[in-house]
Parts: structure tokens; C-alpha cells; sequence
């Protein structure tokens, strides 16, 4: 499937520094219902991602929204060439209270270091599933609803036990890859796709883990950096804005240098948006 990602080009300087895509919690990106709880438990700041649209028709909300109609630019990508996943072996750090089991490695391209830290634990599960774009990758459609927050309360069963006269124990039922693809029907014109982590904390001890049921226990991690493949970078598509300046081409010219088959192109809005 083709992704489309508008961008800019100081973004684009960090991609090629970097070679990779930077996945960002679901809690700090630009859909505020996607950060406001809709229970005292919102699995959705335990969730990392990278949004694309599947829309090859050029839109200008999104060129103004997530790139810029002078110095912008949209990338375009190939879901089943994006990463390179090879078997990682897992670097797990200390856990006084270890309780499940850690296979010795995983298929993926998210680097060892970042499957197990002492923040985080990333979900994994079979490659080979048809949403999966690797161990730890999952790629979703957004579906638009009228009421999200209803949505996941559907999802999520919370029970608060009462073990004695004072002691309540929290029990949460929910499957982390359930959430993380809806959004209202405001957003719909964005025609959005999502590369998708799910990650739950790294309770360290009992303490950690009361703040995880009730809620409170907020990730440090902000971003999680991929590699992308040499195929994707060697291969990149890059549409400059619509009001792009030779300045501009110049500059993704120069950012993208050495790279093999890219291919830089006016916006087909080029001259018809004053």
C-alpha cells in the first residue's frame, strides 16, 4: 500500500540524519480527544505512532496543517518495503519482580534497545498476520466515529474488587490492540493510516503498579525512533509544496545527495493557488 506523509523539509534533515520515522505517543499529537481520558484508565498514552494518509490525491488542508505551503513537502512510501525487520535478539534489564516470560527474540525493525527498557515493555505477536507490518508494527486504517469516547468505554472493563473492609483491588480487561485507530468524524478528510506500537509500563514494583491501574502511571518515553530500510531511503518520492521555491528544491536536492532513485516532483497544484 502507498502512505503518503506531509511534512517539512527541516523533518526531512532529521530523516536522513537519522534514517528513521519517530513514532509519538497517541496523548501528545494534535487530536485532544485522543489525550482526554475517557475513563480513569486511558490505554491510549501507552501507544505510539507514526500517521500517514492512504490518499494519493493531494490535499490542501494537510499541506497546511503538517507541512507548509512554501517549504513543505510529502513523502511517499511503500507499507510493504517501509522497514527492514530482522530477528532482534532481546537485551531485557533487571526486573526484581519478573513474572512472564521473554521469547529469546523478535522479527521486527524497532532496535533491541528499544523492545525492553525500564519504562516499557512493546507488545509483539506474529508477523505474519495481515495488519502486521512487522513483530511490533501494526498498520491500521482509522475508522471515524460520532463518539470515540464510547467507543473505547466498550473496549475497557475496569472492576474495582473489594478484598476486605478496607482493600479494593483494581482489575483491567482490555486488548491494547484494540485501540489507537479511531478518531471523530471531524477528522475524517484526513483519510488517515497509522503505523502503530502498543507498549505497557515497566512496573518495577507494587507502587508502580497501583499508579498503571489507576491510571497514573505516565510513560517517560515521548518517542520511539525506527529505522526505515535503505530500499525506502534509496527510493525515496518526494512532492515539493505547491508554492515550492527553487531554494526549496535545492535544499531536498541537497539533504537527499548520494541517494540512488530518488525522485523529486512539483506538486500538481503548482501554480494554480495563489
Amino acid at each position: 500500500m502507498k502512505l503518503f506523509h506531509y511534512t517539512t523539509i527541516d523533518t526531512l534533515a532529521h530523516i536522513m540524519n537519522n534514517r528513521s520515522l519517530k513514532f509519538s505517543r497517541l496523548d501528545q499529537l494534535d487530536d485532544v480527544t485522543e489525550a482526554e481520558p475517557f475513563a480513569d484508565f486511558n490505554p491510549l498514552q501507552y501507544i505510539f505512532s507514526c500517521s500517514f494518509t492512504y490518499d494519493p490525491i493531494e490535499n490542501i488542508p494537510l499541506w497546511k496543517m503538517y507541512a507548509n505551503m512554501e517549504t513543505g513537502i510529502r513523502l511517499e512510501f511503500d507499507s510493504n518495503k517501509l522497514f527492514e525487520p530482522v530477528q532482534t535478539f532481546l537485551k531485557i534489564p533487571f526486573h526484581p519482580f519478573k513474572s512472564f516470560e521473554t521469547p529469546v527474540s523478535v522479527n521486527t525493525a524497532i532496535k533491541s534497545e528499544d523492545i525492553f527498557t525500564e519504562d516499557y515493555i512493546l507488545i509483539y505477536w506474529n508477523s505474519s498476520q495481515e495488519d502486521n507490518l512487522c513483530d511490533c508494527i501494526k498498520l491500521k486504517k482509522i475508522e471515524y466515529l460520532d463518539n470515540i469516547k464510547e467507543k473505547y468505554r466498550t473496549l475497557l472493563k475496569i472492576d474495582d474488587v473489594q478484598d476486605g473492609a478496607n482493600s479494593i483491588h483494581r482489575e483491567i480487561f482490555f486488548q491494547p490492540t484494540d485501540f489507537g485507530f479511531y478518531k471523530t468524524l471531524y477528522w475524517e478528510f484526513q483519510k488517515e493510516i497509522r503505523c502503530l506500537i502498543y507498549a505497557v509500563p515497566y512496573n518495577k514494583n507494587q507502587k508502580e503498579k497501583s499508579q498503571f491501574v489507576s491510571g497514573k502511571r505516565v510513560l517517560k518515553t515521548k518517542h520511539i525512533f525506527v529505522p526505515i530500510s535503505d530500499y525506502t531511503l534509496n527510493n525515496l518520492k518526494i512532492t515539493l509544496a505547491p508554492k515550492a521555491t527553487e531554494a526549496s528544491r535545492l535544499i531536498v536536492e541537497s539533504l537527499t545527495k548520494g541517494l540512488r532513485n530518488v525522485n523529486i516532483q512539483n506538486s500538481a497544484l503548482k501554480g494554480k493557488i495563489r
